[in-house]
């Protein structure tokens, strides 16, 4: 099971040894969908000629360059960066979390996901590669819209979001294609059929079959979006909204203040406040379960939901809190401390990954820790990011100059 921390931007990873591929409630707003133009670029092996596939306004791409025989990779100077000194390791995913490669990045921040065997990066300045884990290699890098500041890998494709498109890249060659974004910061959710993006005051619902987006219009700025069993959960305002793929609205609730977060759980929807309060709603009806204020003006930051067991970070500067509470009714199992931040995913065996003060730590539930790889060894400066995906364990780091 893949797992995934996300905090800030980080930086571009790439390998080049040769490789091969392995494989209740209100009414909801009226919906509006539209048909979106598709801009289609085509991208093949840096060693294959390439072609372009015939669609409107197509242009042709080739990779930027042939893997050289180790774990490097060449990529323009980023002029006026404030990240410096990044680097992805790859760890082998045991007790010891011996380490198997690592590649410096250079100064450029970056977003990242796994996906069985592969690692996916997308650049601020404009870049996206595909990497094999094991053994280290490069599939292949293009270039995109910049600046690339979402991303998420799934069985349909990669989806990088930019300021102002979509980019739907085929995972195994890099074809790609665009669709227009309203200018903004963009979130994503992947259901099984259908990829959400917040798009100003709506969404851009892309069909991974037809390979089509259409727009659908909510009335409030979308904030979050989260992937639900039978829908797709919609934070914007004080609302939070559950609709199908299609965009038929299911319900519709206010909230009693604005809503920073929202997440699923198997039977609950978790949403996070701007003032600090946790609240659960009944995913099927949308009806209140419980409410509880873990803090004033806090950023609660939701994890894991599994087990009918619930984690959220709380942000109380200096002071991080790590709540593990029963999603039922919202009663503690602990509560810990750290002076400084933290973040963590759920690991594919029950642990949780934390990464606390730049050092990754394998925690049980019952907070006894199982492994860590500490800040500074092996030429890393501190972690933010980890992802857990086909027995390894991916981890970006970045310089403390950054911070």
């Amino acid at each position: 099971m893949q797992v995934r921390i996300t905090l800030i931007g980080v930086v571009l990873l790439a390998a080049a040894c040769s490789s091969t591929e392995d494989g209740a409630a209100s009414t909801a707003p009226t919906t509006v969908a539209t048909t979106l133009p598709v801009t289609t670029t085509t991208t093949i092996q840096p060693q294959a000629t390439t072609t372009t596939t015939s669609v409107p306004a197509s242009t042709t791409t080739t990779s930027l360059f042939v893997p050289p025989p180790e774990c490097a990779i060449e990529l323009p100077v980023v002029s006026e960066s404030d990240v410096t000194e990044a680097e992805v390791a790859v760890f082998a995913n045991g007790a010891d979390a011996v380490e198997v490669w690592s590649l410096p990045l250079g100064d450029r921040s970056v977003e990242m996901d796994t996906l069985g065997d592969r690692v996916y990066l997308a650049t601020l300045d404009g870049f996206v590669a595909s990497v094999d884990i094991d053994p280290c290699g490069l599939d292949w890098l293009v270039p995109v819209p910049p600046p690339a500041t979402s991303l998420i890998a799934t069985q349909a494709g990669v989806f990088v979001a930019t300021d102002t498109n979509l980019v739907v890249l085929e995972r195994l060659e890099g074809t790609q294609t665009t669709f227009p974004l309203e200018s903004s910061h963009h979130v994503m959710a992947a259901g099984p059929d259908v990829l959400a993006v917040g798009n100003g005051d709506g969404l851009l619902l892309y069909d991974y079959i037809t390979e089509q987006a259409s727009s659908l219009d909510i009335g409030v700025p979308v904030t979050d979006v989260a992937a639900a069993p039978d829908g797709v959960l919609v934070a914007g305002g004080i609302t939070v909204q559950l609709r199908t793929w299609l965009g038929a609205p299911v319900w519709a609730r206010d909230m009693p203040d604005s809503v920073e977060a929202v997440a699923a759980g198997e039977s609950s929807v978790i949403v996070s406040l701007t003032t600090g309060d946790l609240v659960v709603l009944d995913m099927v009806s949308g009806e209140l379960q419980w409410q509880e204020a873990l803090g004033t003006g806090v950023t609660l930051e939701i994890g894991p939901v599994d087990r009918g067991e619930l984690h959220v970070l709380e942000y109380d500067s200096p002071v991080a809190r790590h709540h593990h509470l029963a999603v039922e009714d919202g009663s503690s199992v602990f509560v810990s401390e750290s002076p400084v931040w933290q973040t963590f995913a759920e690991y594919d065996d029950g642990l949780i990954l934390v990464v606390d003060d730049g050092d990754v730590t394998a925690r049980s539930l019952l907070e006894q820790d199982v492994w860590t790889i500490t800040t500074g060894a092996n030429g890393l400066d501190r972690f933010t990011e980890v992802d857990v995906t086909s027995g390894f364990i991916v981890a970006m780091s970045y310089s403390a100059e950054r911070f």
